[in-house]
């Protein structure tokens, strides 16, 4: 097989398909472990699909919670630098995490009210594949074979 992309090119040989992209990495980890040079070959996934789990509802409510969360966490974060110029460490923390946590709050709920009431739902997006072929170049194609 002649794979012409920016990453392959060149000619490829199948050494086997796979289910799981798992069962392709202990081909490979298999393959490394018998001193294979393992920089010619490749995974490659068929029939790539995008995956949507659904995770829950969207309420204003939840919006606001995430935006609370992810603000007291860069809050935080700001205020622990912060603290490091100043004496004080206690309240340069607390009080950038508060503000954070505010200003999170209020961005929670823009964002509910502006995407939230036309997609009620919070969703996880993935890339995954119905199969996973591995591949080899440089003439190692015969010998993997054999090993495996």
């Amino acid at each position: 097989m002649t794979l012409t992309h920016a990453t392959l090119t060149g000619t490829w040989e199948s050494l086997g398909t796979y289910e799981r992209y798992e069962q392709a990495q202990a081909a490979v980890d298999k393959l490394a472990d018998k001193g294979f040079a393992v920089e010619k070959l490749a995974i490659v996934g068929r029939d790539l699909r995008s995956i949507e789990r659904v995770i829950g509802r969207l309420t204003a409510w939840r919006s606001v919670l995430v935006g609370i969360t992810s603000g007291a966490w860069w809050g935080l974060f700001v205020g622990i630098v912060l603290s490091m110029f100043t004496p004080e460490f206690l309240a340069p923390v607390v009080a950038a995490a508060l503000l954070g946590a505010a200003f999170g709050a209020v961005l929670g709920f823009l964002y509910w009210i502006t995407i939230g009431k036309a997609r009620s739902f919070t969703s996880v997006q993935a890339l995954g594949a119905t199969s996973y072929e591995l591949l080899a170049t440089g003439g190692i194609a015969d010998d993997a074979r054999l090993a495996m």
